[in-house]
């Protein structure tokens, strides 16, 4: 999570994700997909590289972030209003309200290290079923927010 890669970025790409894409789960791609330079100037993939379709289709999925469920993105407008960004979703929401909401929060507040810092703080979340699901979610999020949004201005 802390942006640090060891790996090479192709064999990823090519090899690994694909196969972790077999299953129904949701994977963060941005910061592979950035490294291995697949992502035109609006943080698409490219079309005319061959990447799995698996890794185009979680790509466009986590793009914005992928939602928690209806009901909360239903509610998402009037539960985020007055929200200044993560650490403010934390101080007014509580846990519950990052892990349902975050995602819905305009990218433009979102301060990545605060999401970051919760993700590293509440890592426990992957130890519940609802948890483990939204914290994954909200870390997809994250990589698109710090790999995915090539001309946006990064939040801090």
């Amino acid at each position: 999570m802390d942006g640090k890669s060891e790996f090479e970025a192709g064999p990823i790409v090519i090899q690994v994700l694909p196969g972790l894409l077999k299953g129904s789960g949701n994977l963060p791609v941005y910061k592979y997909l950035a490294e291995y330079n697949a992502l035109d100037e609006s943080g698409n993939v490219k079309t005319d590289l061959a990447i799995d379709p698996r890794i185009t289709s979680m790509a466009k999925k986590s793009k914005g972030g992928i939602s928690t469920g209806e009901s909360y993105k239903k509610n998402s407008s009037r539960f985020l209003d007055g929200v200044l960004g993560i650490a403010d979703l934390l101080e007014k929401k509580g846990v519950d309200g990052v892990i349902n909401y975050g995602v819905y929060l305009n990218p433009e507040i979102v301060s990545i290290d605060e999401l970051r810092s919760f993700l590293e703080t509440h890592k426990n979340l992957k130890d519940e079923t609802w948890g483990a699901t939204q914290y994954v979610k909200l870390t997809c999020f994250l990589d698109w927010l710090s790999y995915g949004r090539r001309n946006q201005k990064q939040p801090d």
